[in-house]
C-alpha cells in the first residue's frame, strides 16, 4: 500500500505540473475559443476538417497569427505543396519569415524531422496540411505514434488538416483515417459553408458552421463564424 501511495503521489505531482503549464492559442474567434475551453490547446492533437474551399486554410492562418503574437514557433508541413505565403501575409497578417514551411519528400522523414524540431524548442505548433494528402503504405497511427509522446512532453500542439469525403458505407461525411483519428485526436472540428458574404456584389467571405464534434477538454457543440477572404 505504501508503494502504491508513493506512485499515486508522484503521478498526481506530474499531473499538477502539466496543468500549471497548460495553455491555449486563440483561434481569433471568441465564441469558438469559449466552446473549445480556451482555444487550441498546446500539448494536444486537433483535427480541422471540411470540404474543399470551406475555409480550412483561412481558419488555420488565423491560428498561426495568434500563435506568433505569443512568440510561439509554428511549423507548417505543406504536404500538398499549396501554401500561399503572399495570401497568408495579406489576408491574416501571418509573419511568413518566422513561419517554418517544411515540404517533406517522403512519409518516413516526417516524424524524425518533427521530433528534432520539437526537442530543439523550434516547434510549439505543428500543422499537417493535409492528412488527406498522405499516401500511406501503413496506418496513420504508425506515422504519428513517434510524435505523440514528444507532443505531450514538450507541450506542442499538433493540428491535422483533412478534407471530408462521402461515407459510401454509412452515408454522411467522414474524413480519411477516421477511426484512427478518433483515437488520436483530443479535439475534432468540422467546417461547413453556410452562406456567402458579399459587399457591393463582391464576394468577401463566407459564414461557416464550426462543428466541434469531439472535445476531451470541454463539451462538444456547434458554433458559427464569419471567415473573410
Amino acid at each position: 500500500m505504501d508503494d502504491f501511495m508513493s506512485k499515486f503521489e508522484e503521478a498526481h505531482l506530474k499531473k499538477s505540473k502539466r496543468e500549471s503549464t497548460f495553455s491555449f492559442v486563440s483561434t481569433s474567434y471568441l465564441n469558438i475559443d469559449d466552446a473549445l475551453g480556451g482555444g487550441i490547446p498546446l500539448g494536444k492533437v486537433v483535427e480541422i476538417s471540411g470540404e474543399a474551399g470551406v475555409g480550412k486554410s483561412a481558419f488555420v492562418q488565423d491560428i498561426i497569427t495568434q500563435a506568433q503574437q505569443k512568440d510561439l514557433s509554428v511549423v507548417y508541413l505543406d504536404i500538398e505543396r499549396k501554401f500561399d505565403s503572399y495570401w497568408a501575409r495579406e489576408r491574416a497578417n501571418v509573419n511568413t519569415d518566422d513561419l517554418l514551411i517544411f515540404e517533406p519528400k517522403n512519409i518516413e522523414g516526417i516524424a524524425p524531422a518533427c521530433i528534432e524540431l520539437i526537442e530543439n524548442r523550434l516547434a510549439d505548433i505543428i500543422i499537417f496540411d493535409s492528412v488527406s494528402a498522405l499516401n500511406l503504405n501503413c496506418s496513420l497511427k504508425e506515422v504519428l505514434n513517434p510524435l505523440l509522446q514528444k507532443i505531450v512532453e514538450y507541450n506542442t500542439s499538433l493540428i491535422l488538416l483533412s478534407q471530408v469525403r462521402q461515407d459510401l458505407e454509412n452515408g454522411g461525411l467522414t474524413t480519411p483515417h477516421n477511426t484512427e483519428l478518433d483515437h488520436i485526436c483530443n479535439i475534432r472540428i468540422m467546417l461547413k459553408k453556410l452562406s456567402i458574404i458579399k459587399q457591393e456584389e463582391l464576394i468577401v467571405g463566407k459564414t461557416v458552421e464550426v462543428n466541434i464534434y469531439k472535445n476531451s477538454l470541454s463539451v462538444p457543440c456547434v458554433k458559427q463564424i464569419e471567415l473573410f477572404n
